[in-house]
């Protein structure tokens, strides 16, 4: 198992700090010149300001959020309007007040935060998952 390729350092486990220094120097060229499989994770900050923006807003900036009184209504507001702008980058606080407030619905209110799909798992050879698994190999998951 030390032989295997740490994802973080692109170097294997037992591999000097010299070894580990040019694993990570060489995934941040790579990362930077948009090398699939080397892109940083899912690109949080991106995702919540497309294609996660309607969730973020829809609960974030839903009345039972604001309501709560744990979050001021006004800088959550301002929060995401600078995030969606480019302005200022607050996806993890976002991310994590994300996390809260569902938490919140789960284990205080009793909701069924997280729905049951009613079709199976996807088959894991389906064309649509290879880029994900091409990232997984290539950092050595």
């Amino acid at each position: 198992l030390l032989n295997v390729t740490n994802s973080n350092t692109n170097a294997p486990m037992q591999a000097s700090k010299l070894r580990k220094r040019v694993g990570t120097l060489g995934m941040k060229v790579l990362a930077k010149f948009g090398v699939k499989g080397y892109e940083p994770y899912e690109r949080l900050g991106l995702w919540l300001r497309r294609e996660l923006n309607p969730l973020v807003r829809s609960v974030l900036l839903s009345d039972r959020c604001l309501d709560r009184g744990v979050f001021t209504p006004d800088t959550l507001r301002r929060i995401i309007e600078h995030n969606d702008a480019g302005r200022k980058n607050f996806t993890y606080l976002i991310l994590a007040m994300l996390i809260f407030e569902l938490g919140q619905r789960e284990f205080l209110d009793g909701e069924d935060v997280v729905e049951t799909p009613e079709t199976p798992p996807q088959d894991p050879t389906d064309a649509s998952l290879l880029p994900i698994a091409k990232a997984a190999h290539v950092h050595g998951s």
